[in-house]
């Protein structure tokens, strides 16, 4: 009897190639968290005291932790990222100039009772800049220029992305801000921080949540951070300028940004320091972020891509503001160059600027 023919119908063959590669990224990924597990979970309990995050991310990092731990991993990470500071310890540069090591954590900032600077102080001649992203890209760089123009003015720029008044545990500007003041001997300090710092607080020393964002705890504690912060100068009589933020094109960032200008504001005041309102250059007559803006004779767009950060024109355009408010204050000689590049125009809103009150000194502060 003849054997019936093959079946020519197709079988369906699965293949376990797509399920290899599955397990294969979950296994990459899960280990990627057991080295990182105490860090991960440090910054999950900190969300969860600060309302920003779900109970269950603090046990599932708190799992991975224990998994580095017990394994090992966690101690050859600490080891190899230990390696690597001291490496980029000694090569990094802020500014383009070299960073020295951080300095110690100082002791608790005094606050002192007199105003820094109720009249304009002499000819300039060091001028420290110092704040975030901003300050150490293209607004940075634009102020620096401009300000070199004057004679005899020179620029210590130390800017440092993902930094602020928020997270002294990540980065303590007070302790920074003491070792530039040592060693610069600056006759002016203008300083940029906020656009990092619309998040919860942390202690310097624990790391630990301080005061939640949009509460009134976050406003008393970051604004007495800035004048903690002013008052590192006082002994030197050294006047501190504060920028505030620039007007952003998205709705959220903008309204933490009005309020930590509301909150920079009220602390310049009552620590005797200047301000300088950047959101009047940066928005039109309605108060909404300009698009364009007119720079040097042509229409330029005033925001980067993410529409937080200035672009190249935009940070221009906002530097010449701000060098005009500080010829208003303080004594600077201008070289003929800059008489010249000063006759362009630069089409923006008027900045508006606070300066220090010349009243009688505030009560000492405790």
């Amino acid at each position: 009897m003849a054997s019936a023919p093959p079946s020519r119908e197709p079988r369906c063959v699965t293949s376990l190639a797509p399920w290899a590669m599955l397990t294969l990224c979950w296994g990459l990924a899960l280990g990627m968290g057991v080295l990182v597990g105490r860090e991960l979970h440090a910054e999950a309990e900190r969300n969860l005291a600060l309302g920003e995050g779900p109970r269950w991310q603090v046990a599932a990092t708190a799992a991975l932790d224990r998994i580095g731990t017990a394994t090992g991993l966690a101690r050859l990470r600490e080891a190899l990222e230990a390696r690597k500071r001291a490496f980029y310890g000694n090569a990094f540069t802020v500014g383009g100039r070299p960073s020295p090591p951080p300095a110690p954590a100082p002791p608790e900032a005094s606050y002192k009772a007199e105003s820094i600077a109720a009249a304009p102080a002499p000819a300039l001649r060091r001028v420290l800049l110092v704040g975030a992203s901003s300050i150490q890209t293209d607004l940075g760089r634009a102020l620096e220029r401009r300000l070199e123009r004057f004679a005899g003015v020179e620029v210590l720029r130390d800017g440092r992305h993902s930094t602020g008044m928020a997270r002294p545990d990540y980065f303590d500007w007070n302790a920074r801000a003491l070792e530039l003041n040592a060693d610069f001997r600056p006759d002016l300090v203008i300083a940029q921080f906020g656009g990092n710092d619309g998040q919860g607080l942390t202690d310097r020393d624990t790391g630990r949540a301080v005061a939640p964002f949009f509460t009134d705890a976050w406003d008393a504690v970051y604004g007495a951070r800035l004048e903690a912060f002013v008052d590192l100068f006082a002994d030197d009589a050294v006047p501190v300028v504060i920028l505030g933020m620039p007007a952003m094109r998205n709705g959220y960032h903008q309204s933490k940004m009005a309020r930590i200008n509301a909150v920079t504001r009220a602390a310049c005041e009552r620590a005797g320091a200047y301000y300088v309102d950047t959101y009047a250059m940066t928005a039109d007559a309605a108060g909404n972020p300009l698009a364009r803006a007119e720079v040097d004779g042509r229409t330029r767009i005033v925001h980067a891509a993410d529409g937080m950060h200035l672009s190249l024109y935009g940070a221009d355009m906002v530097a010449a503001g701000i060098v005009r408010t500080l010829d208003g204050w303080f004594t600077l000689d201008p070289l003929a160059a800059s008489r010249a590049a000063g006759a362009r125009s630069v089409a923006a809103a008027p900045p508006i600027a606070s300066r220090p009150p010349a009243a009688e000194p505030a009560p000492a502060r405790r």
